[in-house]
């Protein structure tokens, strides 16, 4: 896109917006740019970047994007159902982020499917009962990592992350190079509600993954993945764990930690449900450096087995 082109289009989308609150998409053709985002959308399933159940989905649901000029009209058009409601919300967030990416507008268009979403009280779609919850083990941790290694290293070391930190897969993004400290903590920042995680957990073998990595010169945030490699690495562990989810690894941190003999309140404080005000109950007379060093090598111990077994898994060829 020409400057003098792009100009004026950011101009007049980031300002109207910004200003006076103004629809960024009652600008567009809505019905060319479905055309082009389809398109794109195929091209990316041939990459093996999308399921063909996303694909499905993409190209049902998408006939709503025509709605988004007027909102009223789009709420009188949604279906009934709450987990369609879901579906056709999922697809317009992807519209718009292939619109971000097409007209570089920082997550102009994304916003606005945001606020809509907020203002109509729409939920993303709702999973199906997948039955009885079923654990990871340890050695089925183990064997996801050694999995997902035939595919990307990044990915295996994603897993590798999750495992020993206990976080959401949205925390983890956010930790970045310079956030991680030499003591093996990394701050990520206070978040809303529930997820107000402050801290990442980083066991010593970890750590050392991750300084050899730095070494290496990547740029990209430390856990950063690319989708395609990401999405085949899920499906091949899939196929021999089939209950395996980034979540299910949340599950087995919190359950083996418990298991080393951690409090509820510990637990709770590492994977980001708790503050550390609930943390002085357990550490008197103590400062918030002192208690998150303390805390800190109490971690190290309890997660040292698995911190050993995935750094193995990792390493060996």
């Amino acid at each position: 896109m020409e400057q003098a082109a792009w100009n004026k289009f950011y101009g007049l989308f980031h300002n109207k917006v910004q200003q006076n609150r103004t629809n960024p998409f009652s600008q567009l053709d809505i019905e060319k740019e479905v055309k082009e985002f389809i398109r794109w959308v195929d091209e990316a399933a041939e990459k093996g970047k999308f399921s063909r159940k996303y694909v499905s989905d993409f190209k049902r649901y998408i006939k709503y994007a025509v709605y988004l000029k007027d909102m009223l009209e789009l709420t009188n058009e949604l279906p009934l159902s709450p987990d369609m409601q879901g579906k056709v919300l999922k697809t317009l967030s992807n519209f718009a982020k292939f619109l971000d990416r097409k007209y570089d507008t920082d997550g102009l268009f994304h916003d606005f499917i945001i606020k809509l979403r907020r203002k109509l009280g729409l939920k993303w779609c709702r999973r199906e009962p997948e039955g009885i919850h079923v654990l990871l083990s340890f050695n089925e941790v183990i064997e996801s990592v050694k999995i997902a290694k035939e595919v990307s290293f990044s990915v295996a070391l994603k897993i590798y992350a999750l495992a020993v930190s206990g976080l959401r897969p949205i925390e983890l993004r956010e930790v970045t190079w310079d956030r991680i400290s030499d003591d093996g903590l990394a701050f990520i920042g206070k978040r809303k509600g529930t997820k107000r995680s402050n801290f990442m957990f980083i066991p010593p073998n970890l750590l050392a993954i991750l300084k050899q990595v730095r070494e290496w010169g990547i740029k990209s945030k430390p856990f950063g993945v690319s989708r395609e490699y990401e999405f085949k690495a899920l499906s091949k562990i899939r196929e021999r764990i089939p209950h395996f989810s980034y979540y299910a690894l949340r599950h087995f941190n919190a359950t083996y930690l418990s298991m080393k003999g951690m409090i509820d309140a510990k637990i709770d404080f590492i994977q980001g449900r708790a503050s550390i005000s609930v943390l002085r109950k357990h550490y008197l007379h103590m400062d918030d450096k002192t208690i998150l060093m303390l805390l800190k090598r109490e971690y190290d111990e309890a997660i040292k087995e698995l911190d050993n077994a995935l750094f193995n898994a990792l390493r060996d060829p």
